[in-house]
């Protein structure tokens, strides 16, 4: 009872950080790879798109600051009136699984702009409606194993599966020689976030016992 209203909650706290991010640089890149497209210059589009992929992966230490205070962000931000201790716990504890796909839901925004670039609007709506339709077996695997997290953590996967397969197509389509550089900056801010979040889950804790 209350896990969908605690998911859609969830995903609210996530989307603010897809909006400062994802939203706010796909804006603003799209004039830019738009006329490079229509020119012709698609390595230097390339460029720019990876460019602005490798920027976006500041969305991942921040994501990982969130799960460590998702308590204190889920209180400041719903708990008054009817949204009580025990909503709070509920969406706070769906958070971190929701949280994860935030840097692959910026991503998508950027990503799928290069295809709308190249006046290509129908692959990216197919495929992402095919990529969650192939994500339902996850789902169900996940829902029996996590319960309602399962739900949350399927939510980013299902994300993070569409924006990985959609930039592979795209740097096979376009020849994008600069992707290795964005694979290896997204891996080494996994690796710091996870790091980072480890040191700040412990001074949390401490500091509490305190």
């Amino acid at each position: 009872q209350g896990t969908i209203s605690a998911l859609n909650y969830g995903l609210r706290v996530t989307f603010s950080l897809v909006g400062l991010f994802g939203q706010a640089m796909g804006m603003a890149s799209y004039p830019f790879m738009s006329r490079l497209a229509a020119e012709g210059r698609v390595d230097e589009m390339n460029e720019l798109l990876n460019r602005v992929l490798r920027y976006l992966a500041i969305v991942i230490p921040f994501s990982v600051l969130l799960m460590v205070l998702r308590h204190e962000v889920v209180v400041i931000l719903y708990q008054r009136g009817r949204f009580d201790a025990a909503a709070t716990g509920l969406t706070s504890n769906l958070l971190p699984f929701v949280l994860a796909g935030a840097f692959a839901f910026s991503a998508q925004t950027v990503v799928s702009r290069g295809y709308y670039a190249m006046q290509d609007t129908l692959f990216p709506a197919i495929f992402c409606t095919v990529a969650v339709a192939l994500s339902i077996p996850f789902y169900v695997l996940v829902m029996d194993w996590l319960g309602p997290a399962g739900v949350a953590l399927g939510i980013s996967f299902s994300a993070l599966l569409q924006v990985v397969t959609l930039y592979l197509l795209w740097n096979r389509r376009s020849k994008n020689p600069g992707s290795r550089h964005v694979y290896v900056h997204v891996a080494k801010m996994i690796f710091l976030g996870g790091l980072l979040g480890v040191l700040l889950e412990g001074f949390k804790r401490t500091a509490l016992s305190w």
